[in-house]
């Protein structure tokens, strides 16, 4: 899975995983990835918002040194979602998007 897509991941506080990241971001379960995968993003736009702010990004899957997370460059655009808007993006549009290299 190296192309990009859209997820919608969550913001939490990170209490006892080894990282110094204060808040940390995760896709939300029913995207076809793993809930406990980590998110690389951007500081800011995790540290804008509180914990358990849901965000709709485009990122891909990819591991570095064997640990397999969501990439997305820092300075994409993000958009903030209700919880209803997360429900509705992962039942209905997660599996009928297009890749990234498909859009215009």
């Amino acid at each position: 899975m190296s192309h990009y897509r859209y997820f919608v991941i969550e913001t939490y506080e990170n209490r006892g995983e080894p990282s110094s990241k204060k808040i940390r971001t995760r896709p939300l379960s029913g995207q076809g990835v793993s809930p406990s995968l980590n998110v690389e993003c951007s500081v800011a736009m995790r540290e804008a918002y509180p914990p358990g702010t849901l965000f709709k990004v485009d990122c891909k899957v990819t591991d570095r040194e064997g640990t397999s997370f969501l990439y997305r460059h820092f300075m994409w655009p993000y958009e903030v979602v209700t919880q209803e808007q997360a429900r509705q993006f992962i039942e209905g549009a997660f599996a009928k998007q297009p890749r990234r290299s498909e859009r215009a």
